[in-house]
């Protein structure tokens, strides 16, 4: 009995793990009261609707690993600004973006070259509850009708990073 429930939990993780990085096919819901935070470039319509793909991310502002995520992005960033690809970090706070402001204000935290949103009543979490990941945020890939095309944090492992790159490239 042990090892059948043994051999049914693998399974479950197996199948997990190969769902993530693959087409999803849904449509992201984003909200439309996002409030964008202070940041070196600030978006028009124009140039959000000149980029062929998007990524969308989701950063909890409360937690002062999660926010280390912003370096991993400001490091790909040059590779998607060449690829025509918008990168949309959504941020979400139990602390009212304390946290956050405090790290800018300090220069603990660098200012951006991208624009981050800040979503104060957690709307694109809770719209978009069945794409959270083990860490319970968000990141998709999607084109620029929010059709998703992949799901998973290129972070969180090469052959993701590597899906990612692939499908980026082929788009553009």
């Amino acid at each position: 009995m042990k090892y059948i429930l043994l051999g049914i939990i693998v399974l479950f993780f197996i199948s997990c793990e190969e769902n993530r990085g693959k087409n999803q096919g849904g449509i992201l819901n984003i909200p439309e009261d996002l409030i964008s935070y202070d940041s070196k470039d600030s978006l028009n319509l124009d140039e959000w609707k000149s980029n062929s793909l998007i990524i969308y991310t989701s950063i909890n502002t409360s937690c002062a690993t999660c926010l280390l995520e912003i370096k991993n992005w400001r490091e790909i960033e040059g590779i998607l600004k060449k690829n025509k690809v918008l990168l949309v970090p959504i941020c979400h706070s139990k602390d009212n973006f304390e946290l956050l402001i405090y790290l800018f204000e300090s220069g603990e935290l660098e200012r951006l070259n991208f624009q981050l949103f800040l979503d104060k009543k957690n709307e694109f979490i809770n719209s978009n509850k069945n794409l959270l990941d083990k860490t319970n945020n968000i990141t998709v890939l999607t084109n620029v009708n929010n059709k998703i095309l992949l799901q998973g944090s290129p972070f969180d492992s090469q052959k993701l990073m590597d899906r990612y790159i692939e499908v980026i490239t082929k788009t553009n």
